[in-house]
């Protein structure tokens, strides 16, 4: 029974080794996009970090992240009402979603830096990131 429940510590262990493997590696590619100005896949690694924290994600959160979901969705449409017609009308159908994604990059990148802020928050409070001191840590000294 005590190598059972050992296995199931170590296993534990494993996942959540893997777990911050996989945001690191996230959080690493994002900053790599954002400093590249690619603020469109920027933003779709952010929804890969929220997949890996939302399991634990308490309804708040979920709450404001959907609040972001939205913001990026309205400035779409924003720039869609804005810009849509004179895009297509200068560039023509084939290359008008290169120069809307263009338009969207330039506008993002504020909205982009609060939703880090708020997925890095998460991830501390979730004990995912560096903020995070364990009972057993207390009293390290």
């Amino acid at each position: 029974m005590e190598n059972v429940n050992e296995e199931q510590k170590i296993s534990k262990y494993n996942q959540a080794l893997s777990a911050l493997m996989r945001l690191d590696g996230l959080w690493q590619e994002f900053i790599r996009r954002m400093l590249e100005g690619k603020m469109i896949k920027a933003r779709f690694i952010c929804d890969r970090i929220w997949g890996e924290l939302s399991a634990d994600a308490s309804e708040e959160d979920i709450v404001k992240n959907n609040e972001f979901q939205n913001t990026f969705v309205m400035l779409g449409q924003d720039i869609n009402k804005k810009y849509g017609k004179k895009i297509k009308e200068q560039y023509g159908p084939d290359d008008m979603k290169e120069h809307f994604d263009k338009i969207y990059e330039q506008n993002i990148y504020t909205i982009l830096n609060q939703y880090e802020t708020f997925l890095r928050a998460m991830q501390n409070k979730q004990g995912k990131g560096s903020a995070y001191l364990s009972k057993d840590e207390e009293n390290l000294d």
